[in-house]
């Protein structure tokens, strides 16, 4: 578990960088207003990933989590 939350706090902070870098850069290039739409576009697609492909974990196990994530049988 500590592992993984390890990885979670790495990779938000490396998209925290790669948005502050970028953001600067967007707003010369394409304004702010396309800017902003371009992040919302990000989300949007982001939503209905997780909403499609992300399965519902709520009040469920560690082991029933592991098992529904590597697509084993439940026991």
């Amino acid at each position: 578990r500590s592992a993984c939350m390890a990885l979670c706090t790495a990779f938000n902070m490396l998209t925290n960088v790669i948005v502050s870098q970028l953001f600067p850069t967007a707003i010369e290039g394409i304004g702010e207003r396309g800017t902003m739409l371009f992040f919302l576009g990000v989300c949007v697609l982001a939503w209905v990933y997780v909403f499609f492909r992300v399965p519902e974990t709520k009040q469920r196990t560690l082991e029933e989590m592991a098992s529904i994530l590597l697509g084993r049988p439940s026991q």
